[in-house]
């Protein structure tokens, strides 16, 4: 969710009496010195979404460090629109941009993804070419490209290379399982 792993502490549907169950889900995502809670309830229609931490900060300043995992004042122009999408999105007032730009140009995965460390943000474009065999481009802000090919060899097993422009190659051997 917004790009970070978050686990589910709680969840609760209540169907007290009415037709529209009330519902209670508290998710969190732990990093740093921070625990960053986003807590929907509500009716089941139309929930509130509160965002919170421990320890208590700004709504803002929790988003910026789910989504970039930096502080609000050291994010880029982007970052922040980013952030406003995300909110509106959120509210429930606004689609991800994203999304409907993959849908439009009918991509399988269309995501930009920032660096924690650097805030170096980098496109990522994915097309599956045919059942077993999955392809994408990353282009980072400094302009490097990089095509990574995975393979489906066999089930829960998936070869992966990658070349970049800049000569990097690389080539994996996977065994994946889902339990």
């Amino acid at each position: 969710f917004l790009g970070r792993r978050l686990t589910l502490t709680e969840g609760l549907i209540v169907a007290a009496g009415g037709a529209i169950p009330r519902l209670r889900v508290v998710a969190e995502s732990a990093f740093d010195d921070l625990i960053a809670r986003i807590i929907v309830e509500g009716p089941a229609n139309a929930p509130d979404i509160t965002i919170s931490s421990i320890p208590d900060l700004p709504q803002d300043e929790v988003l910026a460090r789910l989504l970039f995992g930096r502080s609000f004042d050291t994010l880029s122009p982007f970052q922040i629109a980013r952030l406003v999408a995300s909110v509106r999105t959120l509210a429930g007032r606004g689609s991800n941009v994203l999304d409907n730009t993959r849908q439009v140009f009918n991509f399988d995965n269309l995501d930009i993804r920032t660096d924690e460390a650097t805030g170096a943000t980098e496109l990522a474009i994915g097309q599956r070419i045919s059942e077993d065999v999955y392809s994408e481009v990353e282009v980072d802000s400094t302009g490097d490209v990089q095509l990574n090919l995975n393979l489906d060899v066999g089930r829960n097993t998936r070869l992966r290379g990658s070349v970049s422009n800049t000569g990097d190659t690389g080539i994996g051997f996977f065994w994946e399982r889902d339990y």
